[in-house]
């Protein structure tokens, strides 16, 4: 692998983005074979190659495509903090510790980029961490670069995208069976991440304080698609 970083002036960007916080960036390869290789949001196709992103490429006889980058991704934040207690009869601790999860969401004209990092778990079940989502406007779903997109189904009017298939997997134990990173003086658990990027029309709906319903499906017996299950 060969990496070579561009260094765009900020008086650029002032100059042609004006008041916008985002902007379009064409990625092209000439390779010395003589061929041409284009670089975009890409998605893995049922029968094993790759279907490119059509809502980002140029119009025309060309090699290109582009992608929308948002300069707010330079910032660490969070916007959401996401909390359970995974038993139906409310007969537990009280501590919303099952699992604790913080979101961000980055929006622009083009794209929604939702980002997850799930930091504790202290079930005695498995679960699959999830969102609704309305599918109106949204043209695409996909993972982080250089991963496939997640799974995803729909039940008509929303997309139901799993983004943890396991907690248990993404948040393995560390001494304490099942736990991690939530009994003190237990080594730390590294944090699992996750990235769901949606590319959107001009009919898609926005609501910043609620931009998609999120949720657990709970395994009591212990294991992700075994036995019966109940969404939280």
């Amino acid at each position: 692998m060969t990496r070579y970083t561009v260094v765009i002036p900020k008086s650029y960007l002032d100059k042609y983005t004006s008041q916008s916080n985002c902007f379009n960036i064409a990625s092209h390869a000439s390779l010395s074979n003589g061929e041409s290789a284009w670089g975009g949001l890409c998605s893995e196709s049922p029968k094993g190659g790759v279907t490119l992103d059509n809502a980002k490429q140029f119009p025309g006889n060309n090699w290109s495509v582009y992608f929308e980058f948002c300069m707010d991704q330079c910032k660490t934040t969070v916007d959401y903090t996401y909390a359970w207690e995974d038993l139906l009869d409310f007969q537990n601790g009280g501590d919303y510790n099952d699992l604790v999860l913080q979101a961000d969401v980055i929006k622009s004209s083009s794209e929604l980029k939702l980002t997850f990092l799930a930091t504790a778990r202290g079930a005695g079940f498995d679960h699959q961490f999830k969102i609704r989502i309305p599918k109106q406007g949204i043209t695409g779903v996909f993972g982080k670069a250089g991963e496939p997109a997640p799974a995803y189904t729909t039940d008509g009017a929303d997309y139901i995208i799993t983004v943890f298939n396991s907690t248990l997997q993404a948040l393995p134990p560390t001494t304490q069976q099942f736990y991690a990173n939530t009994v003190s003086g237990s080594p730390c658990t590294p944090f699992a991440y996750q990235e769901v990027v949606l590319t959107i029309d001009n009919s898609f709906t926005y609501n910043p304080s609620r931009p998609y319903n999120p949720f657990i499906t709970v395994f009591p017996s212990g294991q992700v698609g075994t036995g019966s299950s109940y969404d939280l």
